[in-house]
């Protein structure tokens, strides 16, 4: 059996933020992955070190996962990874003009990650009508998946919560 492998982008601070839910974590992910200590801030989310420390590295064993397309339909990253290595982003949300910019400028490169190998994939914490309208809206030829409950996004050890004085609008 070939081994494939996942490349995880993350924009700027295109990880999720904690300020997206109140939900706390659910899951405890396996030594072999990443350790992530649920109470070392409130609500469960990490502080933004210790995401930075918590993320997957080069190594690392790519959790699995299974979130809903942009059509509603379950997609599953083990199948994802039986066709090709995986070429992972988190961004925050179709508000985010950075991480519009950011997907246009991957669908650009599409190609030359397909020819090397890798498919991309795009998680975000919307639902999968707004993810449908990221899609459509920048002209997205790769698989846009929902993640409401950032389960995924704790998986990868990735959540963290703002200062306040970052979050307050």
């Amino acid at each position: 059996m070939k081994i494939k492998h996942m490349v995880l982008l993350l924009l700027m601070s295109a990880v999720f933020l904690g300020a997206c839910t109140t939900e706390k974590a659910a899951e405890n992910v396996p030594s072999n992955d990443v350790t992530i200590n649920p109470a070392s801030t409130p609500e469960g989310f990490v502080s933004d070190a210790d995401a930075v420390k918590n993320a997957l590295n080069v190594g690392s064993t790519m959790p699995s996962f299974s979130l809903k397309d942009i059509g509603g339909k379950i997609v599953n990253s083990d199948d994802l990874l039986e066709k090709n290595n995986l070429v992972i982003v988190f961004y925050r949300g179709a508000w985010c003009p950075f991480c519009n910019l950011y997907l246009r400028n991957l669908q650009q490169n599409a190609a030359q990650i397909k020819e090397a190998g890798g498919d991309i994939v795009a998680i975000s914490v919307e639902n999968p009508d707004n993810s449908s309208s990221v899609a459509r809206k920048n002209e997205l030829q790769f698989a846009v998946l929902s993640d409401p409950k950032l389960e995924v996004a704790r998986k990868f050890g990735i959540v963290y919560q703002l200062p306040k004085e970052t979050d307050e609008t």
